[in-house]
């Protein structure tokens, strides 16, 4: 870990958001009240695709994200749970691999975890690297890439109608897609490449399956 005025400054903002909010990173619950719908979007499990073919794309080089910030809450308010709501999840070692070939591998500009925890995750970090920092990290300390899905859809005592896996889209999506009249779904990225598997030695496996536990259990994915 290194120590520098940006990464002091961000680790007491970070501290303060964890202090109002209880988490470093709050839950992303999408709501569209003109169709009385709640989607819990799981970073690393299709939610850009999924919120673009709710909303349709925007011009310009900003992310969905960035345009649908209007639309994201921190919880789902109480007059909005009658609301339906749904959710995508991924395979926990497929989750992880996907966060390190964005976010270390390609990286798309700057770092974006140049300054988290005061440099507790270094683009030098290999695969195994990177799974055994952040398995050693509690939720709310987590960034929404790397945070437990289940820690994410059910923040607050959240509770779903629909909660699907990526690796069935986009055919479980059909039956939400049209009864609301959302677009059909852009292209996904494959939930398991060639090399992948390399990655996933049995003491990574190991590491995974016991930070996530949970998430296995809670969404039906085989150790």
């Amino acid at each position: 870990m290194r120590v520098s005025l940006r990464n002091t400054y961000q680790f007491l903002r970070d501290i303060g958001h964890v202090i109002i909010h209880r988490n470093l990173d709050s839950s992303d619950f999408f709501i569209l009240d003109e169709r009385k719908l709640v989607y819990a979007s799981v970073a690393k499990s299709a939610c850009s695709s999924i919120k673009t073919s709710m909303v349709g794309e925007f011009p310009g080089d900003r992310s969905i994200h960035y345009n649908t910030q209007h639309l994201s809450h921190k919880r789902i308010p109480r007059s909005k749970k009658p609301y339906f709501s749904f959710t995508y999840v991924r395979n926990p070692y497929d989750r992880l691999i996907s966060c390190y070939k964005d976010k270390f591998v390609k990286k798309r500009g700057s770092f974006i975890y140049a300054n988290y925890l005061f440099g507790y995750l270094s683009t030098d970090d290999s695969f195994e690297d990177f799974v055994r920092k952040v398995t050693r990290l509690p939720d709310f300390l987590c960034d929404r890439h790397f945070k437990s899905q289940s820690g994410i859809v059910f923040s607050r005592g959240a509770r779903m109608d629909h909660i699907g896996r990526i690796e069935d889209l986009p055919g479980d999506f059909e039956d939400i897609r049209t009864r609301y009249g959302f677009a059909e779904l852009g292209v996904l990225n494959r939930s398991r490449q060639p090399g992948d598997e390399a990655l996933l030695t049995e003491e990574v496996r190991e590491m995974v399956y016991n930070r996530y536990r949970k998430d296995f259990e809670a969404f039906g994915y085989e150790r």
